[in-house]
Parts: C-alpha cells; sequence; structure tokens
C-alpha cells in the first residue's frame, strides 16, 4: 500500500511540473518574406504604429502636403527595423527580472532497492527545498531592474540617435536644395551674358574669346548643378534609408517656416555640459554600474553555504511488513576551497570596469560637445559676416559691373569674373548653412534633446554611478 501511494504523489508531483509548461511554435525565417514586407513599407503606415503614442508630431502626421524636420524624426522612429529591433531587448530584460525573482523549484530524489535473492525492498525519498544565501536573491534582481532600466534608456539613446540623423539628412536636403536653386539661377543669368556675348561679337564689340569664357562660365555652372543634383538625390536616399522605406519610395519634404541655421545663439557651454550626464546615452552607461553592483552583491553572497531543507522518508518491506521512517533532509556545502573568491574578484573588476566606462563616456561627450560647439560659434561669425558684408558686395559688384557692361565700358571678361564672384559667394554661403546645420545636429545628439530643452534650467538632482538613476520615461 505504502508503494501505491509513493507511486500516486510521484504521480502528481510529475503533473503539476509539467501542467503550464510553454509549448514550442517553430517561425522559419524566410527571406524573401521579409524582403517583401519591407517592400511594402509606406509613410502612412507611420499613423498605425503610432496610434498609441503621445508624440505630438505622430498624432499630426500628414505625409500629403510634404515631411517637416519633426516629421521626419517621427517617420524614422515609428518605422526604422533598426529600431524595431533594439525595441525587442525590452522583452530580453523584462524576463530577466522575471527569472532573477522567482525561487528555485524543489527538487526531488528518490532511491529503490530491492534484494536479487531475498524479497527485502527498501525505498528512499526526499523533497529538498533550497533556501537562498542572504542577500543573494536581492542583488540579482537589482542587477536585473537596472539592466531593465538600462536597456530602457538604451532605446531613448538609438532612438534619437536616429531621429537626429534623419532630421540632418533633412536638413542637408533643404541646404542642397536652395543651393541648386541659386545654380540654376545662375546658369540661365549665364545664358542672358552667353547670347549678350554673342550679339556683341556679332557686332564687332567682342571677340571669339569673350565667348568662348562665357560658355565655360556656363558649363561650369551646369557642372556645379549636375554635382548638387547628385548630393540631392543622395540626401533624399539617406533619408528613405533611416525611415525605413524602400529606395524607390517618394518622399515629400517641406521648408519649415523659419530656418534656425542663420539665428546666433548665446552658447553657454557650461550649462549645457551640465546636461550631460542626463541625457540617454549617459543614463544608459551608469545604469551598466547599477548593473554591475548588483552582481557583486549577489557574488559576494554565494561565498556563504548553500542550505537545502525539506522532508525525507525511508520506506522497507521484508516480505511481510512495511516499515517506514519518517524525517527530515539539511543539505549545505562546506566553503573549505574556496569562498567564491574567483567570481567576487571578477565582479569587483567589472564594477570598476563600469565605473571607468562611465568616466571616459562622460569625458568624451564633454571633449566632442565643446569642439561641436566651438565649430558652431565660429560657423555662426561666417554666416554673418557672409551674410552682411560678402554677399551684399557680392551682389553690389555685379550690378555695377552689368550696367558698365550694358554702357560698353566694360568688357565680358570682368562681367563674368563678377558673375563667377557671385555664384561662389551663394554657393559657399549655402555650404556654410549645411554645415551649420549638421553640428547643430551633431550637439543635439551629443545632448540627447533639443537645444531649446537643454537651455532650460532643470532642476538639481544626483548623478553618476554612486547615485540611485531615476526611472525612465515612457514612450
Amino acid at each position: 500500500m505504502a508503494v501505491r501511494q509513493l507511486v500516486s504523489i510521484f504521480a502528481v508531483v510529475l503533473v503539476a511540473g509539467i501542467a503550464g509548461c510553454a509549448r514550442y511554435k517553430p517561425e522559419p525565417l524566410q527571406s524573401s518574406v521579409v524582403l517583401q514586407r519591407l517592400q511594402a513599407i509606406k509613410l502612412d503606415d507611420v499613423l498605425a504604429e503610432a496610434s498609441q503614442s503621445e508624440l505630438a508630431e505622430a498624432k499630426s502626421f500628414n505625409p500629403a502636403d510634404g515631411l517637416n524636420a519633426d516629421e521626419v524624426a517621427a517617420a524614422a522612429i515609428f518605422l526604422n527595423p533598426e529600431l524595431k529591433t533594439k525595441r525587442l531587448e525590452l522583452g530580453v530584460a523584462a524576463g530577466q527580472v522575471i527569472a532573477a525573482g522567482q525561487w528555485p523549484n524543489p527538487e526531488f530524489d528518490g532511491k529503490l532497492q530491492r534484494g536479487l535473492k531475498n524479497p527485502e525492498t527498501a525505498i528512499e525519498a526526499n523533497l529538498a527545498f533550497e533556501v537562498l544565501r542572504w542577500q543573494e536573491r536581492k542583488g540579482e534582481r537589482e542587477a536585473a531592474q537596472a539592466n531593465l532600466q538600462a536597456v530602457h534608456f538604451g532605446i531613448a539613446a538609438e532612438e534619437w540617435r536616429v531621429a537626429n540623423e534623419a532630421q540632418a539628412a533633412y536638413w542637408d536636403c533643404i541646404g542642397l536644395q536652395a543651393k541648386l536653386g541659386a545654380n540654376r539661377a545662375a546658369v540661365e543669368i549665364a545664358d542672358l551674358l552667353r547670347n549678350s556675348v554673342k550679339a556683341r561679337v556679332e557686332r564687332g564689340k567682342d571677340n571669339q574669346f569673350d565667348l568662348n569664357l562665357a560658355e565655360m562660365d556656363r558649363l561650369k555652372l551646369q557642372s556645379e548643378s549636375l554635382r548638387t543634383e547628385s548630393e540631392l538625390a543622395s540626401a533624399r536616399r539617406k533619408i528613405r534609408e533611416l525611415i525605413g522605406l524602400p529606395p524607390e519610395a517618394e518622399v515629400n519634404l517641406q521648408v519649415d517656416g523659419d530656418d534656425p541655421t542663420s539665428l546666433v545663439r548665446d552658447w553657454n557651454l557650461e550649462q549645457l555640459t551640465a546636461s550631460l550626464p542626463e541625457s540617454a546615452r549617459l543614463r544608459s552607461v551608469e545604469l551598466q554600474y547599477q548593473v554591475a553592483e548588483g552582481e557583486l552583491r549577489a557574488a559576494i553572497a554565494r561565498q556563504f553555504p548553500s542550505l537545502k531543507l525539506g522532508p525525507a522518508g525511508d520506506f522497507a518491506f521484508n516480505g511481510n511488513v512495511w516499515t517506514s521512517v519518517l524525517g527530515s533532509l539539511v543539505a549545505f556545502d562546506l566553503p573549505f576551497l574556496h569562498r567564491n573568491g574567483g567570481e567576487i574578484l571578477q565582479k569587483r573588476a567589472a564594477r570598476d570596469l563600469a565605473r571607468a566606462a562611465y568616466t571616459a563616456q562622460l569625458h568624451a561627450a564633454r571633449a566632442e560637445l565643446a569642439e561641436a560647439v566651438g565649430a558652431a560659434r565660429l560657423l555662426e561669425k561666417r554666416l554673418v559676416f557672409e551674410r552682411e558684408e560678402l554677399l551684399p558686395k557680392a551682389n553690389e559688384s555685379l550690378q555695377l559691373t552689368q550696367k558698365a557692361f550694358e554702357a560698353g565700358s566694360m568688357d565680358a571678361v570682368a562681367l563674368l569674373k563678377a558673375q563667377s564672384s557671385i555664384v561662389d559667394a551663394k554657393t559657399g554661403y549655402y555650404g556654410l548653412l549645411i554645415e551649420h546645420r549638421r553640428t547643430l545636429q551633431a550637439i543635439q545628439r551629443i545632448l540627447g534633446r533639443r537645444l531649446d530643452d537643454a537651455a532650460k534650467p532643470s532642476a538639481p538632482g544626483p548623478a553618476g554611478p554612486e547615485n540611485k538613476p531615476a526611472q525612465p520615461e515612457q514612450r
């Protein structure tokens, strides 16, 4: 009877352990299906992807009237395949938190012995529950929760990077469109100039050399237009890539009302540097230190003996009568050979490494920010000079030369030089605008926020690996 009861108990334990287990469902990766899905992505999908989002740009997203800088960034955030991959890390980190909070399963140990020449039978059964070491489970949970927060901030940092790059590509397109417009206008003027020189050659006032110079000037401008068109096409392809659209997808852009590239800012490098620890990228690195801290706590806890407790029973049958002995099981390891010193040394070094990595990242970000701010200051000075000094003088020189040419007191060579000077000045100015916008985007990428938001004073709070990190905002 005791054997039947024992078998029944074992069967119940086995069924209880199997019940509720997850089942494997194969999902083969088919490259053709993945490619078809990528080819089917369109801008209208942003509305479906952002239906539950609080992002203002996503709620007002309308690709029909063209995309502005914020809408390009929003499209990249919701459609970029790289970001979708990054967000899946959140599920892995959440599973690690659950695993760190679970108690170990109990262990069942059974033994059956039966004599070969006699009817004696002996059964031994033990059920052991592991009692975790002091602080071990707490350290593992702290490490898992810090890793989950680090993943949150890592996703936010990656989203900001992609959105920032998409906006940089947008401003490249806007600047190149303006540059292309100036080049085409210059080509039209060069056509008029060539026709004028040609007429003067027919009247004997200019020679074939002047006409050849006019033709060369016109061809040079056409070549510049072709080069700008190529750069513009490349910038448009970059926007499609960052958004996640097919290479042949049509993307219309609209120009924002006031382009801040021509504004001179009051740069406060000290204030901007102070906001660096609050960027998502540095918060993610900071939380990696918290992960190392929790893992070290768990490793130190594992230097103490582990303990297992549970009921135990011995059952014997001599052929006539069953006898049983019930008791308890106590098992623990003896830390005579080592006290987990190797893992403790490894985790302590990992914590020091995480601290050094945070320091290095903050130093690099501070140096990168100082370099970008310095470049922005110089570019703004150059923009102001060219807008207020160089361009007006070049326009005035061209107008005076045109009047003198029409009056017959100036030859075609002088007019061509004046025309070339104004084209070079405008091309250089638009090139500076593009470079300045790229610098502003680089500063925003380093800060992890908009420049206007970074300029606002923030409430004082702890920062750095020694302090508890704040919870990341959920998008």
